[in-house]
């Protein structure tokens, strides 16, 4: 058994080729969010402004999938090409998650404004804000995990990601209509239970959307047609059977008392209990519900 020096030398030699390359990546990313909020993180975290913390936290973890995407894509011949293909693939990951967060505050949040919920250490708000960061992460992540670089990639990964963005605002707009109580107004005023409980939809979803987002290869109407169809069962199948479910795992504590009105109260246990059963439902939807028929 002999050690292969030249293979060793490849392993230094890109391993900290790419950690320089991921500090680039970081420090650019941070500095694209301060563009995007207009607010100093760094400001806010020294003076204890834990809202800021979350939020933080959110996006550094949806870098960090884009990273681990762009870094198993496939591998290249050269140390050059590898790490070029990181950086476009984490250039447009960076790009998607800054379109997410433009179609958030602009439609989704409609009158309320960002930077003035994280300043006010709105940790409700921050809460959720992570959370769309963490599942936008995970579409964006299984749009470029594992697939060679081509202008194609790039262009249905981006077709996917607007039809993942505007089915998750319907989605996350009927489960709103649904609830007893405004979603968005509750969240203004720091309730964090219903934070949970609508950033554990966003994640259930980012589940099971990437899911097939994976498989794609290829766009046209009928393949189209087949993804929708799939995110329709799907999104049906998480507002309304995780609530049964949570409903039946809390049937003894709350006495009668409907989930909504606890949730609506605060009660951040009950939310809690009701996020796992949204997250584990879109797992088992991920075995369950047969997106093999879709070949791409």
């Amino acid at each position: 058994m002999s050690l292969n020096i030249d293979a060793l030398q490849y392993m230094l030699t890109y391993g900290f080729a790419k950690t320089v390359i991921f500090g680039l990546i970081l420090f650019l990313a941070i500095k694209i969010r301060h563009i995007i909020t207009e607010f100093n993180d760094s400001k806010l975290i020294i003076e204890n402004n834990t809202a800021m913390g979350i939020s933080l936290f959110g996006y550094l973890s949806a870098v960090a999938l884009i990273l681990v995407a762009s870094t198993f894509s496939r591998e290249y011949e050269t140390i050059i090409e590898n790490l070029a293909v990181i950086l476009i693939f984490a250039f447009f990951g960076i790009l998607f998650l800054s379109l997410n967060r433009y179609f958030v505050n602009n439609f989704y949040l409609k009158g309320m404004e960002a930077k003035k919920e994280i300043e006010k250490n709105n940790v409700a708000f921050a809460i959720f804000q992570a959370g769309g960061f963490i599942a936008t992460g995970v579409i964006i992540y299984n749009s470029f995990y594992g697939f060679e670089f081509t202008l194609g990639l790039i262009t249905i990964s981006l077709v996917y990601f607007v039809i993942t963005q505007i089915t998750m605002f319907v989605t996350a707009k009927i489960f709103i209509a649904k609830t007893i109580y405004d979603d968005l107004k509750e969240i203004h005023n720091n309730n964090i239970a219903v934070a949970i409980e609508n950033v554990s939809l966003l994640i259930a979803l980012s589940f099971l959307f990437g899911n097939v987002v994976k498989e794609t290869v290829d766009v046209d109407l009928i393949n189209f047609l087949l993804v929708l169809f799939y995110f329709i069962v799907s999104t049906t199948f998480l507002i309304f059977v995780p609530k049964l479910l949570a409903s039946l795992l809390t049937y003894k504590e709350r006495n009668g008392k409907d989930i909504e009105v606890l949730i609506a109260e605060n009660n951040i246990p009950i939310a809690i209990v009701s996020a796992s059963s949204k997250i584990s439902m879109a797992i088992l939807g991920m075995v369950v519900i047969p997106f093999d028929i879709i070949y791409f």
